[in-house]
């Protein structure tokens, strides 16, 4: 099975609860990193950054599945 390349397909996926623990803990260790923040409104001098999750399946020698890893990047640049 492929990785889903959408948040969306991976909580459709029948793997949806391990995913949706993926991207809960990598945002909630942004947040307690102070890497992420959310603002109500931007400065009109600012541009805000796009993102992307990117998942990963973690597989054993016998192609069990060991994690589920999601990692949350910024598109672009600023």
């Amino acid at each position: 099975m492929s990785e889903p390349r959408t948040l969306r397909k991976a909580l459709l996926s029948p793997h949806s609860k391990q995913w949706e623990k993926a991207v809960e803990s990598k945002f909630n260790q942004l947040v307690k990193t102070k890497v992420f923040d959310w603002v109500e409104y931007l400065p009109n001098d600012k541009k805000a950054v796009g993102s992307c999750i990117v998942f990963k399946e973690k597989l054993d020698s016998y192609g069990k599945h060991v994690k589920f890893k999601a990692q949350i990047v910024a598109q672009g640049f600023s």
